[in-house]
């Protein structure tokens, strides 16, 4: 899902004004050390950047879910692990609330409803890219398998199915169709 980029870009969040550094496949990067990768890098370096985040962020997801005392199949961490990369925010309580409901259910509309779509927003906007993503991560959750819908990533047009998923995801999160979706 997250695609390359050799150099720091910087991103200002619409509600927050908190600015936020990425390089690579979306690794964060503090402010101060944006200097050390000005000149950019290389495809495996940003797979080293991306791993030594993820190492910490499966630590911190496992230690969540052993303290809730909650059993998951590694399908399942996978989607929760999909998420939180890009949520970013797997260290908070805000992040892990709505979880607990949502991974504890057996039905798929909870499982969207108060998990996985609530993070359809990226920076305050609604992108239709992250309803087909938030979808597939809970499919893919909710079946036990890998779930990756065709033909809407990389700029393709979008399918049938992407259009279904959009409105269903609509309609469970209680978007109105007045609202942008870009």
């Amino acid at each position: 899902y997250e695609g390359f980029t050799p150099k720091p870009t910087k991103t200002t969040h619409s509600e927050t004004g908190k600015e936020t550094w990425t390089v690579g496949f979306g690794s964060t990067i503090p402010e101060e050390d944006v200097w050390k990768y000005a000149d950019g890098i290389t495809k495996e370096q940003a797979y080293e950047l991306m791993n030594t985040k993820l190492d910490y962020m499966v630590t911190h997801i496992n230690a969540r879910l052993n303290e809730a005392g909650i059993r998951i199949t590694k399908v399942q961490f996978d989607a929760i692990c999909s998420i939180s990369y890009f949520v970013g925010r797997y260290e908070n309580d805000s992040f892990w609330d709505p979880f607990y409901e949502a991974i504890q259910s057996d039905s798929l509309d909870v499982i969207i409803g108060s998990g996985f779509g609530q993070f359809v927003r990226q920076e305050g906007i609604l992108y239709s890219d992250n309803f087909v993503r938030r979808y597939d991560e809970a499919m893919t959750f909710y079946t036990g398998e890998y779930y990756w819908t065709e033909g809407i990533y990389r700029g393709e047009a979008y399918n049938n199915e992407a259009k279904r998923i959009i409105n269903y995801m609509q309609n469970t999160l209680g978007i109105t169709k007045g609202q942008d979706v870009v």
